[in-house]
C-alpha cells in the first residue's frame, strides 16, 4: 500500500488508484506544475520551490502507524519513527534536461540487448520495466529530473542499497537524500507519467521487507546496510546508459572506453555498419548534405548551429529508425555536426538527437523532409506507375463535396444543419449531424442481413489542427440537442435538491436520526465527458422508457449523448478512471451489455445496457493519445466516423459577421421532439440489400487485391451507412415515420448511403491503415504456432535393429550418460532389451 499527504503539514493517508487517479488530474497538481516550470523558466526558483510544496505529496516506500505529532495530536503522522515499509522504494535522478529522452535511451537500448525490437513501445516499456523491477516512472515538477519506483530486493539491502543498485543499472546519479522511509515525492500530472503498472503499484506490499528492515528505519538509521556500504558509492554523472557513437571513431570519448559509457564493441559495430550501409543505399551523409541545400539554403552561421541541427535530427529520425544512436553518429559523421562535437563534446550530439527521438511521431514522413527524398530517387510513401515518387494521398475535399451537394437539397434537416459551414467541412457535419439527430431515434431498430437487430449508434470524431474550425459541433449541439438538454432540467433539479437535503441532513444531528430521503433516478440522457465511470453507469441504468419496448419487448433502455470539444478533456478523465471509458465505447456502437458488481455503496451493480453516443473533436495529438499502437487492434478504430479537417497552415481566417437565420434555428431545435415519437423497428429491405452487396463487393476486392487494411476496416461500414441513411430517410418522410408506416427507399438514398460507406471507411484506412497494418504484423509474428518437438520418437527410428551406446550418441545431442539413462528408461516402457554389456535390441519398430 501507498500513501500521501493532501498538504506538506497534513496526516498521511493511504492512497489508492482512484486517489492517485483524481490527484494527477486535479486542476490543483496540473496548473501548479505548470506555474512552477514557468517560474523556473523566469529565473524565479525561489517562488517555484514556494509552489511545489503546495503540492500533494506521495510516500511511494511506506505506509505510516498512527503516532502523536508535537502538537499533541493523534494521527498518521509522515514520521520516520511510525514508518511501515511496504517493499518499494524510490530513486531520483536530478539535473536531466530531456528526461522524456533519457528515459527512451533506456529502454531503447534494453530493446537492443535483448533483440526484442519487434515489440510495440507500450510493450517495451513493460518489459523494460519488468526487467528492473520498476513500476512507475514519471518527470518532476521541475521538468529537469526522473523519478522512478520499483520493488525493493531484500537480498539486495535496504532503501539506499537498491536505489544505489538501480543507480548502477541506468548508469546514473541518485539524489542520496532520498533514503529516507519517510521521504515524500511531490504528485506528478498525468501528462508526466511515461509508465505506470496501474495493476501492481496500488496493492504491492512485501511484509518480509519491513520485517528485515522496518526495525532499522524506526530507530533513525537510513544509512546503507553493512554488507552493501560499497554500493552506495558516488556514481558517475550520467543521463543514460547510451552514450553517442559517432561515425568514424572507435567507441571511446575523451579516453573513456565504449564500456564506461555503456556500449559494447558489438553495438559500435553495428552502428558503424547501418552508418556504412546508409537509407536504401544512399548515406546519411549525402542526405544531410541535400538537407542543407534544399531546406536550409546553405550551411548554419554560428549562432544558428544549435537550432538548424536539432531541425535536421526532428526529420531525419524517420529515415534513421528513431534510433538516437544511429542519428547522432550520422549528424556527427556531417562537418557541421562534427563541428559541434568538436567545441562541445560528443554529449551535445547525441542530446540533440534524443531530444528529437523523444518528439511525437507521426504516421508518414513530413512534409519538409520529402522533397530531399525525392531529389534523391528514394521511396517515401508510394510509387505511381512510372516509379515516380508521390507524395501521401490526401483527402480531396472538393470531390466529396461534389457528391454531397445534389444529395442534400433532398435532405431536410442535415441541409440545415450544415448550412452555415463552408461547403469542404459539409461531410463532416452530416457527420456530426447525423449522430445528433439519430441519437434521438433512441426508440427505433432495423433487422440487418446478418439476421440481428441493431439500433442507432454513433461515435463521431472530428479531427483537427488548433483553430482549424473543427468546434463547429458546439453551434450544431447547441441547436440540435436544446430538446434533450430541456429534457434533462427537471430531472437535475431534482438530483440537486436530493443533495441539498442529504447534505442538511448532515449538519443536522436531529434530522440525521429520521428517515432518509429516498434518492431520486431521472432519466437524464445529456452527459458531460467529465464524469465518473460509476456515475455513467447509473444514467445508463436509468435511461429507461417504460412505456416503449425493444425487440425482445423489453423496457426500451434509450441513449445516453456526449459532445465534447476538446479531446484531451476526455482523455483526461479516462486517465484518471485508470479502467477507462474504450470498452463502454466499443460496446455502445453495438448495444452490447457491459457487467458491473462493485462492493463500494456509491456502484451501480448489474447487468447494463450500454447506449451511449459521442460526438468529439480534438487534435492530432490527442487522437494519438486516443488510439495507441499498442491498442489499436481493440476495434474502436473500425467503429468510428471520422472527419480529418483540412490543413489550415499559414492561411488567415476571413473576416465576416455572423448573420442569424432565426427561423433555421428554431426549426432544427425542434426536430428532437418529433424525432422522439418515431418508435419500432424501421423496415427497409432494398437499404439493407444495397448494404450487403457494398459489402460482399468490398470483400471480393479485398481478397482478389489480397489487401488486408480494406479486409480489416470493411466489416463495420454497413452499420455505419444504414445508421446515417435512416437517419436522412427519417427526416424526409416524417409523416409515414411517426405512424409506423414503411419508409419508402430511393436511388438518392442509396446513393447517399454508399457517400457515407466510401467516406467513413477512406477517412479510416487514412488516419490508421498504417497503425493497424503495423499491429497485425507484430500480431501474427507473436503468434507463430511452434512446432511439436520429436526427437525422441525420430531418434528411436533412426537406430538399427541392434545398436549400441555409441550409436544413440552419434544419433542424438545426448552425452553418453544421458544416453545410458535414456536407454534404461526404454526398456522400463518395453520398448527395448539389453542384449549386451552396451548393446540392445528393439522390441518395437516405432514409439510415434
Amino acid at each position: 500500500m501507498l500513501s500521501y499527504q493532501q498538504g506538506f503539514f497534513a496526516q498521511t493517508q493511504i492512497l489508492d488508484a482512484e486517489t492517485f487517479a483524481r490527484l494527477v488530474i486535479s486542476d490543483q497538481v496540473v496548473n501548479t506544475i505548470k506555474a512552477i516550470r514557468q517560474r523556473r523558466a523566469e529565473g524565479n526558483t525561489q517562488e517555484a520551490d514556494r509552489l511545489k510544496r503546495s503540492l500533494p505529496g506521495i510516500i511511494w516506500q511506506a505506509t505510516f502507524d498512527e503516532s502523536v505529532s508535537k502538537g499533541g495530536n493523534r494521527g498518521m503522522w509522515r514520521k520516520q519513527a511510525a514508518a511501515r515499509l511496504n517493499g518499494l522504494f524510490m530513486l531520483d535522478v536530478d539535473h536531466v534536461k530531456a528526461p522524456r529522452a533519457v528515459v527512451q535511451s533506456w529502454i531503447d537500448n534494453y530493446i537492443r540487448e535483448q533483440g526484442i525490437d519487434g515489440l510495440q513501445p507500450a510493450e517495451q516499456r513493460a518489459a523494460w520495466a519488468q526487467s528492473l523491477g520498476v513500476l512507475m516512472v514519471s518527470i518532476t515538477s521541475s521538468n529537469e529530473g526522473i523519478r522512478l519506483v520499483a520493488i525493493a530486493d531484500v537480498g539486495r539491502g535496504n532503501l539506499a542499497d537498491n536505489q544505489a543498485w538501480l543507480a548502477r543499472e541506468l548508469n546514473v546519479e541518485m539524489d542520496e537524500s532520498c533514503i529516507d522511509a519517510s521521504r515524500t515525492s511531490f504528485c506528478p500530472s498525468f501528462e508526466d507519467i511515461i509508465f505506470i503498472n496501474k495493476e501492481k503499484i496500488f496493492t504491492y506490499h512485501n511484509d518480509e521487507y519491513d520485517n528485515q528492515y522496518g526495525e532499522q528505519y524506526r530507530h533513525g538509521n537510513s544509512r546503507p546496510s553493512a554488507s552493501n556500504s560499497k554500493n552506495n558509492s558516488n556514481h558517475r554523472s550520467c543521463t543514460s546508459r547510451s552514450a553517442s557513437v559517432a561515425a568514424g571513431n572507435d567507441g571511446r570519448e575523451n579516453g573513456a572506453s565504449s564500456n564506461q559509457v555503456g556500449e559494447s564493441q558489438s553495438q559500435i559495430d553495428k552502428i558503424c555498419k547501418r552508418l556504412k550501409e546508409g537509407y536504401h543505399g544512399t548515406s546519411y551523409k549525402e542526405l544531410i548534405e541535400k538537407w542543407f541545400q534544399l531546406i536550409s539554403k546553405g550551411y548554419p552561421q554560428p549562432g544558428d548551429r544549435h537550432r538548424t541541427l536539432y531541425q535536421l535530427a526532428c526529420d531525419l529520425r524517420y529515415v534513421c529508425d528513431f534510433d538516437p544512436q544511429l542519428l547522432a553518429a550520422a549528424i556527427g559523421e556531417h562537418p557541421v555536426g562534427a563541428e559541434i562535437a568538436n567545441e562541445r563534446g560528443r554529449e551535445e550530439i547525441l542530446r540533440i538527437a534524443s531530444d528529437a527521438c523523444a518528439l511525437q511521431r507521426w504516421r508518414s514522413i513530413p512534409k519538409r523532409l520529402q522533397p530531399v527524398l525525392e531529389s534523391l530517387h528514394l521511396l517515401v510513401d508510394e510509387q505511381d506507375a512510372d516509379g515516380k515518387v508521390s507524395r501521401v494521398p490526401q483527402i480531396d475535399y472538393k470531390s466529396w463535396w461534389e457528391r454531397l451537394e445534389p444529395l442534400l437539397s433532398d435532405s431536410p434537416g442535415l441541409k440545415e444543419a450544415v448550412a452555415d459551414l463552408p461547403d469542404h467541412l459539409k461531410m463532416g457535419g452530416v457527420l456530426a449531424a447525423g449522430a445528433m439527430l439519430g441519437t434521438y431515434l433512441t426508440r427505433c431498430w432495423w433487422e440487418h442481413f446478418d439476421g440481428k437487430e441493431y439500433r442507432l449508434s454513433f461515435l463521431v470524431y472530428i479531427v483537427g489542427g488548433a483553430a482549424s474550425g473543427k468546434s463547429f459541433i458546439i453551434q450544431m449541439d447547441r441547436l440540435l440537442m436544446a430538446p434533450m438538454r430541456a429534457a434533462d432540467n427537471a430531472g437535475r433539479e431534482l438530483e440537486r435538491q436530493y443533495k441539498e437535503e442529504a447534505k442538511r441532513r448532515s449538519l443536522s444531528s436531529k434530522e440525521a436520526k429520521g428517515q432518509a430521503p429516498e434518492q431520486p433516478h431521472p432519466v437524464i440522457r445529456y452527459v458531460p465527458s467529465t464524469i465518473s465511470n460509476a456515475m455513467l453507469y447509473r444514467r445508463l441504468t436509468d435511461a429507461i422508457d417504460k412505456e416503449s419496448t425493444d425487440p425482445d419487448g423489453e423496457p426500451m433502455h434509450l441513449h445516453c449523448y456526449t459532445c465534447e470539444a476538446e479531446l484531451s478533456t476526455a482523455l483526461r478523465v479516462q486517465q484518471g478512471s485508470w479502467a477507462g471509458k474504450l470498452d463502454l465505447e466499443c460496446k455502445s456502437f453495438q448495444n452490447e451489455t457491459a457487467g458491473v458488481d462493485y462492493a463500494n455503496d456509491q456502484s451501480t451493480n448489474g447487468i447494463i445496457q450500454v447506449n451511449w453516443n459521442q460526438v468529439v473533436s480534438g487534435t492530432p495529438d490527442a487522437m494519438s493519445r486516443k488510439i495507441r499502437p499498442a491498442t489499436v487492434l481493440d476495434g474502436l478504430v473500425t467503429r468510428l466516423c471520422l472527419f480529418p479537417m483540412p490543413e489550415n497552415d499559414f492561411v488567415m481566417l476571413e473576416r465576416q459577421r455572423r448573420v442569424r437565420d432565426f427561423d433555421r434555428e428554431c426549426m432544427l431545435r425542434s426536430l428532437g421532439l418529433w424525432l422522439e415519437e418515431v418508435k419500432g423497428c424501421l423496415d427497409v429491405p432494398r437499404l439493407v440489400d444495397f448494404c450487403f452487396d457494398y459489402e460482399s463487393r468490398l470483400c471480393k476486392q479485398a481478397q482478389l487485391e489480397q489487401d488486408e487494411c480494406l479486409d480489416y476496416f470493411r466489416k463495420r461500414i454497413p452499420l455505419i451507412m444504414m445508421r446515417y441513411t435512416l437517419v436522412r430517410m427519417v427526416l424526409r418522410q416524417k409523416e409515414k415515420a411517426m405512424k409506423g408506416e414503411p419508409l419508402e427507399v430511393t436511388d438518392d438514398d442509396l446513393k447517399f448511403a454508399e457517400l457515407i460507406g466510401d467516406f467513413v471507411l477512406t477517412t479510416q484506412m487514412h488516419m490508421f491503415g498504417s497503425m493497424v497494418m503495423d499491429a497485425l504484423k507484430h500480431e501474427k509474428e507473436a503468434f507463430v504456432p511452434q512446432r511439436r518437438m520429436r526427437k525422441m520418437v525420430e531418434t528411436f527410428g533412426l537406430l538399427k535393429q541392434e545398436f549400441s551406446i555409441d550409436d544413440m550418441v552419434a544419433l542424438s545431442d545426448l552425452s553418453a550418460t544421458s544416453a545410458k539413462r535414456r536407454l534404461y528408461r526404454w526398456i522400463d516402457y518395453g520398448f527395448i532389451e539389453k542384449t549386451g554389456k552396451n548393446t540392445f535390441k528393439k522390441l518395437i519398430q516405432s514409439i510415434a
